[in-house]
């Protein structure tokens, strides 16, 4: 498999209201804590755009889930959030780096 297999998303499954899973087609499934999600939400409104620094913090968006989850051509995701956050558009290349931290920092715990 090539590099760019594991940026390629081929399942997407609701675990519960609070978490997803993402299944990539070098066959890694990874899941994702929506609220988690929200908190690094890249869009202009969550972080600055000139600097870079993140305008919300993970306390303010605790306990947010999803309404909906739509393709963005064929690179990523934008999510309709419960709080109606719904600007932000996640890459496959960064959920799959997400997914990985998440992941490792979990299994340390």
């Amino acid at each position: 498999m090539s590099f760019e297999d594991r940026l390629i998303p081929v399942g997407l499954s609701k675990i519960d209201d609070g978490r997803i899973a993402i299944t990539w087609k070098d066959g890694a499934t990874l899941e994702y804590a929506v609220d988690r999600l929200r908190a690094k939400c890249p869009c202009a409104n969550c972080v600055d755009e000139w600097t870079g620094v993140v305008k919300i913090n993970y306390d303010d968006v605790r306990g947010t889930g999803f309404k909906s989850i739509t393709p963005v051509g064929s690179y990523a995701f934008t999510i309709r959030f419960s709080d109606g956050h719904d600007t932000g558009i996640y890459t496959f290349q960064r959920l799959r780096q997400l997914g990985e931290v998440w992941a490792e920092t979990e299994s340390q715990s």
